[in-house]
């Protein structure tokens, strides 16, 4: 979406805010998870951290490990991201197909998917343009593409919520890994379940969020094509006045 590419310039690294969402952050997240794991001497595999590297630890010693994980945060976010598309991606278009379908709107009425289907013109967008829920991603791809190429700025002001939903996507991953980090002596059964709760709210929550990024893609697909097609009558109407 729009521009995605990393900037270096005398200002500084600039990179897109969706970026930093899917890509650097759950580097961050998983650095402090581990940071906090070896304090807390939350077993990893049933061995502790602080066995690997001892108290105490030199301040120059911290700082080196600092800052080379600062460095290593981007790696590390995108190593998940690549996982958690790979592993998570299919449920959460289950997901969101339940929720195109109003199954789970039905169910869970504090999303606010029936206001928010009506404001974006839901049925008339699908209507419109023919989509339903076994081509809705193929569809929105290709509107999106349009958008990408013809409306950047449009393209822009919706990015961070694609953003957002890959980090909740990382995040559910996370809790999983979690889980099979800390079995047996870190996690029994009720913080097993407890971490699997999280991990299947952060999935559903990324759904809904990339629901509501491709419903707003849709939506701006139908508004302008049929500005478009406003337009292409109306030339057609004056060139037949001519």
């Amino acid at each position: 979406m729009a521009n995605e590419s990393i900037e270096i310039s005398k200002e500084g690294i600039k990179f897109s805010y969706k970026r930093f969402l899917s890509d650097s952050a759950p580097g961050y997240i998983l650095i402090l998870l581990t940071i906090w794991a070896y304090y807390s001497n939350y077993p990893i595999f049933g061995m502790q951290l602080r066995n690997l590297l001892p108290p105490p630890v030199l301040t120059e010693v911290k700082l080196f490990i600092l800052l080379l994980l600062f460095l290593l945060a981007m790696p590390i976010g995108l190593t998940v991201n690549v996982l958690s598309w790979t592993l998570l991606e299919v449920p959460q278009k289950w997901m969101e197909r339940w929720i195109f379908n109003g199954k789970i709107s039905k169910r869970i009425p504090f999303f606010g998917f029936r206001a928010f289907k009506e404001e974006y013109l839901f049925e008339k967008c699908t209507v419109a343009m023919n989509i339903n829920s076994d081509n809705w991603f193929e569809r929105v791809r290709a509107l999106e593409t349009a958008l990408m190429s013809e409306y950047p700025g449009v393209a822009e002001r919706i990015d961070p919520h694609r953003g957002m939903a890959i980090l909740l996507r990382n995040l559910s991953l996370l809790f999983l890994v979690s889980i099979v980090l800390g079995w047996p002596r870190g996690t029994g059964w009720q913080k097993s379940l407890l971490l699997f709760g999280l991990s299947f709210g952060s999935l559903l929550a990324s759904a809904v969020l990339s629901f509501y990024f491709h419903m707003h893609i849709a939506y701006w697909g139908y508004l302008l094509s049929r500005k478009k097609a406003e337009g292409i009558l109306h030339d057609a109407a004056i060139g037949g006045y001519n």
